[in-house]
């Protein structure tokens, strides 16, 4: 008996230096992974592998730890500031797409937009549909009417 206590108390010391273990190391492993997702441009599978972190994991931490969270936030604006300054480059370069996509998107202001004018057949105006103002019973009398009507006329064409 007295040895199965022993063994029980330092099963307990053990399961406590782990946990004391594995706390200490989550701020680092929360820091590496931060660092990881910068290098990653924001790309959360790329970084845990990096970071050698569960994604699993870190959905969790982003759910309960808002310091994590804000620190990932941070990150995802440091990949938009990425891709932005390879878009200035590539406007730089004077390549027309790049051009294009940055007027109708900031440029708005200033009458850089698309618009699409919807008309009907052959540029008539649009008409609207006849059954839109129509109540619930009277479009459920119309589609009863009409299955009536094609069983009838199903039944005819068979006889």
């Amino acid at each position: 008996m007295r040895f199965a206590v022993c063994c029980f108390i330092a099963m307990l010391q053990c399961d406590a230096a782990m946990a004391r273990r594995k706390v200490n190391r989550e701020p680092a492993a929360k820091a590496r992974l931060v660092a990881a997702l910068h290098k990653a441009n924001g790309i959360v599978t790329d970084a845990c592998k990096k970071a050698r972190v569960d994604r699993t994991l870190f959905y969790q931490w982003m759910k309960d730890d808002p310091d994590f969270a804000t620190a990932v936030s941070d990150t995802s604006e440091v990949a938009i500031d990425f891709a932005e300054h390879s878009l200035f480059d590539q406007i730089r370069r004077k390549e027309a797409a790049a051009t294009i996509f940055y007027l109708k998107t900031k440029g708005k202001k200033r009458g850089y937009v698309e618009r699409q004018e919807i008309t009907g057949a052959d540029g008539a105006p649009v008409t609207p549909n006849p059954f839109s103002t129509l109540d619930d019973q009277t479009l459920l009398k119309i589609a009863s009417d009409l299955l009536k009507a094609n069983a009838e006329s199903g039944a005819s064409a068979r006889a």
